[in-house]
């Protein structure tokens, strides 16, 4: 692996060729310093509808919200829209560089131990944990269609009274820090097993114009991603998030992001090495 930190990608103004790991540390402060600037945006709308959202259901009947001065009632029609683009375009990409959630989950993982899980094999239950975050969409769109996004409160949406929180904010609150608190074992835990608008933008990843793809007259199958991976995800899969660290990580330069070529991708049903 010593000659495989050799492989060079582009160059500085210098003219000095970066190396592999140059390049993933440049991938990584450019991630994050996006997170950061968009945190600032989407950072008080998560505050807002997880402590003060007095909706059942945040985030999701924003236009009709009487509580004054959440973001949400400008925030929310923007963020639909790029969130269908992106989807679209990238599959899960929001995922990686936007969510206030994951980058909160990424900066309290930091203070976690080695985290073991993510650079040895998952024990056989994650596959299995996997699914949980598709049981809650649909919990989710069960009790959006069925009316349970309705304030709790009984107030004209003319008030100017600021409206208490609703009576599930505390099982709100409880979700948000038991989410940041499993990300100090397992990275992006709620990500991985909980969220449901991960569930519903992967179903667009299948679909996306561009993805990370597996050059199989290259790829050794050495396991290397999902073993490397910050989420311990096989590149292109309907739980990659799009992080793009696979791009440079890989020695033999076989996972590209692009357009998506069928004859480049990984076979649905092939099995990784431990």
């Amino acid at each position: 692996m010593e000659g495989a930190e050799q492989n060079t990608y582009s160059e500085e103004p210098s003219g000095r060729r970066l190396t592999r790991r140059e390049a993933m540390e440049r991938l990584r402060r450019l991630r994050t310093g996006l997170q950061l600037a968009q945190f600032w945006f989407w950072g008080k709308w998560l505050y807002f509808g997880v402590v003060r959202c007095p909706f059942v259901v945040p985030f999701v009947a924003c236009d009709h919200c009487p509580l004054h001065g959440c973001p949400g009632t400008w925030l929310r029609p923007w963020t639909v829209r790029l969130l269908l683009l992106s989807s679209l375009l990238a599959g899960r990409v929001f995922c990686a560089w936007t969510c206030p959630l994951g980058f909160l989950q990424d900066r309290v993982g930091k203070f976690g131990a080695k985290k073991a899980p993510v650079r040895g094999a998952f024990p056989h239950w994650d596959a299995a944990l996997k699914w949980l975050k598709y049981g809650f969409l649909v919990f989710i769109l069960l009790l959006i269609y069925g009316g349970l996004t309705q304030s709790s409160l009984d107030l004209p949406l003319s008030s100017h009274r600021p409206p208490p929180p609703s009576s599930v904010a505390p099982i709100r609150i409880l979700l948000a820090f038991g989410a940041l608190l499993a990300s100090l074992v397992v990275v992006r835990a709620w990500c991985r097993y909980l969220c449901p608008l991960g569930a519903l933008v992967s179903f667009c990843d299948r679909f996306s114009l561009l993805t990370l793809r597996r050059d199989l007259r290259k790829c050794t199958a050495c396991g290397l991603y999902p073993r490397d991976c910050p989420t311990y995800t096989t590149p292109g899969t309907l739980d990659c998030i799009a992080c793009g660290e696979c791009v440079y990580g890989c020695p033999r330069e076989a996972i590209t992001f692009g357009p998506r070529i069928p004859r480049l991708e990984p076979p649905t049903k092939r099995k990784e090495p431990p």
